[in-house]
């Protein structure tokens, strides 16, 4: 976040304040702006000029963004977009899943009752759309039913981890089996961002220095022509 961070302030700063100083002159002397200069000139100018309508817009969308949010409708809505995002999706839905078994285990294993610590355990999940689901598995289990079958139906959840519970359920042994479950999830949460922050950087870097690289290519450009029509 540091280096993002600092990456674009940097950025903002030579596209709204180096970028069109240089382009000034360089139209002064009636050089013709290279394609890249005059994108970077016109955006810079543009972001200088009506810097007070971004930050506006930019918090009316924060604003009316949390709002949402707040909303059943909103948070099942934004719940489902963020379990299907690239990378982070099936990292939140680990973490989540590791939320659940835990909670659970722990719950069965202190003797409250199912459906009591499937209430409970739906406050826990961090997902809406998983809530959802823990709530008809408790529908279910009100009715008779076992905890696994409403959770194949759902789709949300791996097979592994239907799988593991059904087992428990038929051994007698679904504490044991939800605390491993969280165990391994756990595992895989920490393996995923381990991995995730390995890739993040270098990527960064790459991202960033390309478009520095792009900065740069638009303010030496010009200079060519120029240096070009001199020599004539």
């Amino acid at each position: 976040m540091i280096l993002l961070l600092a990456g674009v302030g940097v950025t903002l700063f030579i596209v709204t304040f180096i970028i069109p100083q240089f382009a000034e002159i360089f139209m002064k002397t009636g050089i013709r702006l290279p394609l890249p200069t005059l994108l970077l000139y016109q955006i810079g100018t543009m972001l200088k000029r009506f810097w007070h309508s971004w930050i506006l817009l930019i918090a009316v969308a924060w604003v009316g963004t949390s709002l949402y949010a707040n909303t059943a409708a909103g948070r099942l809505r934004l719940d489902g977009l963020k379990l299907g995002l690239p990378l982070l999706g099936p990292l939140h839905r680990k973490g989540a899943i590791s939320r659940l078994a835990r909670t659970l285990g722990m719950l069965v294993g202190s003797g409250v009752p199912l459906l009591q610590s499937l209430d409970l355990v739906r406050e826990v999940t961090g997902n809406e759309v998983l809530g959802r689901v823990i709530g008809n598995v408790r529908s279910a289990v009100e009715k008779g039913e076992k905890v696994s079958e409403p959770l194949r139906v759902s789709g949300e959840f791996p097979a592994d981890v239907i799988q593991m519970i059904a087992v428990g359920e038929e051994t007698g042994n679904l504490e044991e089996m939800l605390h491993k479950i969280a165990d391994f999830y756990d595992r895989s949460v920490n393996y995923a961002v381990k991995k995730l922050t390995t890739l993040l950087e270098p990527l960064l870097l790459v991202i960033l220095g390309s478009l520095i690289g792009f900065i740069m290519a638009s303010m030496l450009l010009p200079i060519f022509d120029m240096i070009a029509i001199l020599r004539r």
